[in-house]
């Protein structure tokens, strides 16, 4: 799949999920799963902080994002 977001990268966009499954890895290592309803990056917007995990499409996806200025 495609990484939306890559560990140690600096973030401007807080992301919900539409629709597709996202696998959430930790130094490569998968260590949860997400899916329609959840959201990830908020800690790059809150702490102007690198991208803690890598976060993987794993099927056809749809995603919002929120903005740093809009958050």
């Amino acid at each position: 799949g495609e990484n939306v977001v890559t560990q140690g990268e600096d973030g401007d966009y807080f992301y919900v999920i539409e629709s597709g499954t996202f696998t959430v890895l930790v130094d490569n290592k998968p260590v949860s799963t997400l899916n329609a309803g959840n959201s990830f990056g908020e800690l790059a917007l809150l702490y102007n902080s690198p991208r803690q995990a890598t976060v993987r499409a794993d099927t056809a996806a749809s995603l919002f994002s929120l903005v740093r200025e809009t958050y």
